[in-house]
């Protein structure tokens, strides 16, 4: 069964939606995990990773996209995403560790009211 090109559409504009928000919220998880004096090769790496999954992803959606395993794409895609939460959640989860202000915060002046 083919979706006609309304349904591609939208199945295609639905998560790009998103892309904003994850795009931030991975560079802010960067910002805040590499190491000092690491930053920009943290980026680089972040950049990097993100092109090449897009690359994958449209060449395995591709080959995916004319068989009958059509469906398994997004189910895949989630699974590497768990995968990589799962694997990574001990360094995203650090309580007791304090937060690292950003450079964009800048600390309040002595006696400045909020």
């Amino acid at each position: 069964m083919n979706p006609g090109p309304l349904a591609a559409t939208a199945f295609t504009a639905l998560p790009g939606l998103f892309l904003t928000a994850l795009i931030t919220s991975a560079f802010l998880t960067v910002d805040a995990l590499a190491p000092a004096g690491t930053r920009t090769e943290a980026y680089a790496w972040l950049i990097a990773a993100v092109g090449t999954g897009q690359a994958a992803g449209t060449a395995l959606a591709g080959v995916l996209s004319t068989g009958p395993s059509a469906a398994a794409l997004p189910a895949a895609g989630a699974v590497a995403c768990l995968g990589v939460l799962l694997g990574t959640r001990r360094r995203l989860a650090t309580p007791g560790k304090p937060r690292r202000r950003g450079r964009h915060r800048r600390a309040p002046a002595h006696g400045a009211h909020r």
